[in-house]
């Protein structure tokens, strides 16, 4: 079963994330956890540095997640 969340998305050598909508994650989003999602047809990987709210789950939000790509 898979988590919706709202992506933004920092590629490598950016400093800029692109608000990607909402998209569903493969696995519960944690901070500093992988995250896998697909986007315009492709499997996108990369580590969760922030997630909004914290409390997410207890409060019902969808959460909005920083993905950062690494080099």
């Amino acid at each position: 079963m898979g988590h919706r969340a709202r992506i933004y998305l920092q590629r490598p050598g950016t400093k800029i994330a692109v608000d990607l909508g909402e998209r569903e994650l493969d696995v519960r989003p944690i901070r500093y956890g992988r995250a896998q999602f697909e986007h315009e047809g492709k499997t996108v990987v990369g580590t969760i540095e922030q997630i909004d709210p914290l409390d997410w789950e207890s409060s019902g939000a969808m959460p909005k997640v920083l993905v950062v790509q690494r080099q």
